[in-house]
């Protein structure tokens, strides 16, 4: 196997290019996105902002990937979407540019995965919660879903001429508020800690009904997330040299 998850195995393993092309970088923002992903030829890397994130990264580089793709769950920024809806990039947008994936590596996704939209995905550093939000962003930059890693990935594409994808998840619709109860329980490392979840909920249960949808709305994108990744097979579908 070639995939890790950052902190459980904080190293790189030396990748093993399968039948069909070398092995890809895969980016996510949760462990269980990284769970997911977990597969031969990719090396999956759990974002981290704080530490380890740009070393492993240029390591897979040296041990020969060609590509990188964002990959997990999405907020959604316009109203015509809901949760599980599949998005493949058109292009990533960072702060003010759009930095476009590669036709050929998308074009394939978007054969391998029926019924996705092509449109462009936002790149923002901290998560969208409030529905106004969301539709002043989707107005400013026409992007229909936003997520804190894809950016970063089209950084890193753009930076050492790799080819990018990016395939997300809608999990919050435009409409939906996420409740702070949330954002509580998220990790740095993006794990989950269901503990500080209900702690903050005591103290809001007001709270309560958005985090039931919420709920709702995660086991839809994950199973359609799970779907997606059966789909994309091995070299989540780059599968040349």
């Amino acid at each position: 196997m070639t995939s890790f998850e950052l902190r459980a195995r904080p190293y790189l393993p030396a990748p093993i290019a399968g039948e069909g092309g070398r092995p890809v970088i895969v980016i996510v923002g949760l462990t269980l996105e990284a769970r997911i992903a977990f597969g031969e030829n990719a090396i999956v890397v759990c974002h981290d902002k704080v530490r380890g994130l740009p070393d492993l990264l240029h390591a897979a580089v040296a041990a020969g990937c060609g590509g990188i793709i964002s990959f997990g769950l999405a907020g959604g920024l316009a109203p015509e979407y809901r949760a599980g809806d599949w998005v493949i990039a058109s292009g990533i947008i960072d702060r003010d540019q759009l930095i476009p994936t590669n036709p050929l590596w998308t074009s394939r996704l978007l054969e391998l995965v029926p019924y996705a939209t092509y449109a462009p995905i936002l790149g923002v550093d901290e998560p969208l919660v409030h529905a106004t939000c969301k539709s002043d962003f989707h107005a400013l930059s026409l992007a229909v879903a936003a997520d804190n890693e894809s950016h970063v990935v089209a950084r890193f594409a753009r930076q050492h001429r790799l080819e990018l994808a990016a395939l997300r998840v809608i999990i919050d619709p435009a409409h939906r508020c996420v409740p702070s109860s949330v954002l509580a329980g998220l990790c740095s490392d993006g794990s989950t800690d269901i503990g500080a979840i209900l702690r903050h909920l005591l103290r809001s249960p007001f709270q309560a009904l958005d985090l039931l949808r919420l709920t709702t709305d995660y086991i839809v994108a994950r199973n359609r997330l799970i779907e997606a990744r059966r789909l994309l097979g091995t070299h989540f579908g780059r599968a040349w040299s």
